[in-house]
């Protein structure tokens, strides 16, 4: 069974080969198909190659697409293509060599630290400290504006209850906020 990642994708991949068909002649879209690996059955074998493949096409675009401001051809759909396969693209990221989507990558965690320290019997451990720290970075990196000021939120509650555990934690997640500040 494919991924909703994978359909789409390989839709988006259909879509630049009819666009190529259409705007250029014969020779020109074989090279480039060829330059793209377009024609590869390989690139349809896992989430990581097509990521990948999109991430060309997109260089593609930006590199030899020219798309001009007016005339005839200003509207080819390239234009449109390129944005929403953009958009599309940057929901997405590789995280130990599986791509993930970065939004309900970031809600799965927010659940799982929820649902850990919610539980009946709930053990303050250093094993807990350690995957909150994790849990910090994913969050930083990719999670939206809202999820990283639920998560800030969520820690304070936690270090007003056990500052000895939560204390560091929130203080590394502070500290990993203001680095992807400065690096934006």
């Amino acid at each position: 069974m494919s991924s909703v990642f994978a359909e789409k994708i390989t839709q988006y991949i259909s879509d630049y080969r009819l666009l190529l068909r259409k705007s250029l002649n014969q020779v020109e879209r074989m090279n480039r198909l060829k330059a793209l690996d377009l024609k590869s059955v390989t690139i349809y074998s896992d989430d990581l190659s097509l990521y990948n493949t999109a991430w060309k096409i997109l260089k593609d675009i930006e590199s030899n697409g020219n798309i001009p401001d007016q005339g005839y051809y200003s509207y080819s759909g390239l234009e449109k293509f390129y944005t929403e396969l953009k958009t599309f693209i940057d929901d997405y990221t590789i995280s130990n060599d599986r791509i993930i989507h970065r939004i309900q990558h970031t809600s799965n965690l927010l659940l799982e630290v929820i649902q850990m320290v919610s539980s009946p019997g709930f053990q303050h451990t250093d094993q807990l400290q350690d995957k909150l720290f994790e849990c910090n970075k994913s969050v930083v990196c990719y999670g939206s504006d809202d999820q990283k000021q639920l998560y800030l939120g969520c820690l304070e509650r936690l270090s007003s209850i056990n500052r000895a555990i939560f204390t560091p934690v929130l203080d590394h997640f502070s500290e990993q906020l203001e680095e992807h500040r400065k690096a934006a």
